[in-house]
């Protein structure tokens, strides 16, 4: 695969207008209330979801034909059907229980992933009425505007995200250590809060309405679009500990939480 044959900064405008396009597609869909029916909850997703995958996969192999597409259940390190290591992932939905509990707070975003790292990343948010891109290298935004992570602010005055483990068929290992994390955290922190998809949270971070995000786990595609985001806003984003999990935040406060969560002298981070 050749160069040219990939996306470029320009292409962002009508890739921005894909995602939102399909973004509010997807709340024109939403259920208005929760249901009490998990075979019916099920439908709905995998319905929505499937219907705006088609749509991304239709309009993205008609202008890069030799980009192959996967949903977010692939793994980022292993593209499906390209030797080139370049691929489209996309995840209609993140944030799947706000979505089908008629709830904010949920994503439709899309990643260009290259040689396992992201090269574009664009995250619609169509309750909040906001849309993130990033090109690798450029810097990222919103609405126009710059995004730049929030610096210098003191951990007691630090509002964080994060996301736990509340899916039944995550181990009770990862329940355990968010649980460990969280005691530790919370007495030296403004706030911590759950604001559910990952995604959404790491685009917080970058527009500095979080200080930051940390998340235990192996999620590595839900947090590809939102690790660019942020990191290319400023922040350093790293493995939370030995190669797991996720930390997100600007690098004077990274160090501190590292310090905090970890239970140790903050490490030499490399960046995840």
């Amino acid at each position: 695969m050749q160069a040219q044959s990939l996306p470029t900064p320009r292409d962002l405008d009508r890739l921005s207008a894909l995602l939102h396009q399909q973004g509010q597609w997807l709340r024109g869909r939403q259920p208005g209330r929760a249901m009490a029916d998990r075979s019916a909850m099920a439908r709905c997703f995998d319905t929505a979801a499937e219907q705006a995958s088609q749509a991304l996969r239709a309009a993205l192999t008609a202008w890069w034909p030799d980009i192959p597409f996967a949903r977010t259940e692939s793994d980022p390190r292993r593209p499906p059907g390209s030797r080139h290591g370049i691929f489209w992932l996309c995840d209609p939905i993140d944030g799947a229980v706000q979505y089908l509990c008629g709830l904010p707070m949920w994503t439709c975003a899309l990643t260009l992933v290259v040689d396992g790292a992201p090269r574009v990343a664009i995250i619609a948010d169509p309750t909040g009425g906001h849309l993130y891109r990033a090109f690798a290298g450029h810097g990222a935004e919103c609405g126009g505007e710059r995004l730049t992570c929030g610096t210098g602010r003191d951990p007691s005055l630090a509002t964080l995200g994060t996301s736990f483990p509340n899916h039944p068929k995550r181990p009770q290992t990862d329940t355990d250590r968010f649980l460990s994390h969280l005691g530790r955290v919370i007495p030296h922190v403004f706030a911590q809060r759950w604001i559910g998809s990952a995604t959404l949270s790491l685009a917080l971070v970058a527009r500095g309405v979080l200080d930051g995000y940390w998340e235990v786990g192996g999620d590595e595609s839900d947090w590809l679009p939102g690790s660019l985001i942020a990191r290319e806003a400023g922040a350093l984003v790293t493995p939370l500990t030995a190669g797991t999990g996720i930390l997100a935040a600007d690098p004077a406060l990274h160090a501190q939480l590292a310090h905090t969560l970890r239970g140790s002298e903050p490490e030499n981070p490399r960046s995840a």
